[in-house]
Order: structure tokens, then C-alpha cells, then sequence
């Protein structure tokens, strides 16, 4: 049987976690994965978490979405 092919889109928070769990399960032996290709909208992975003081939209004319925290190592600091 071929193997399962998905498509994931986003590497955010969610699909940094699907990602990351998937790696631990290959890192464990475990065989019967699915081949994973991910696509990512903006220029670095990260979602939510990629702060940027970007607002409006970007070089390709996207939408810059909003940053939830000031940077990935102080999730604490919410922005208001």
C-alpha cells in the first residue's frame, strides 16, 4: 500500500505541534507515518508567536497578521 500523504498548512502553534509530534514518533521507530508536507504563508514559521511589529501587509501584499506575544522567550507578556 503507498503511504499517506498529507498536506499541513500552517506552521504555527498547531502545526509546529503536529510537526514536532510527528518527528518524536519516527525518532521511536514507529514506521506506518504519513509523508508530511507543510506550507507556510508568511516568511518564517512561527504564527501567533513570530512577532513582528509589521502591521497592514507585506512585501506580496498579505495581510501581516497580529503577534500575540513580544517575543518567543517572554510568553508572559501578552500584548494589549
Amino acid at each position: 500500500m503507498a503511504p499517506k500523504r498529507v498536506c499541513l498548512i500552517g506552521a504555527g502553534p498547531s502545526g509546529m505541534c503536529v510537526l514536532y509530534w510527528l518527528d518524536q514518533l519516527k525518532r521511536q521507530g514507529v514506521t506506518d507515518l504519513p509523508e508530511v508536507v507543510c506550507y507556510e504563508k508568511q516568511n518564517n514559521w512561527g504564527g501567533l508567536w513570530n512577532y513582528t511589529w509589521r502591521t497592514g501587509t507585506d512585501d506580496n501584499g498579505e495581510a501581516v497578521h497580529g503577534s500575540k506575544f513580544d517575543s518567543n522567550r517572554d510568553s508572559q507578556r501578552i500584548r494589549t
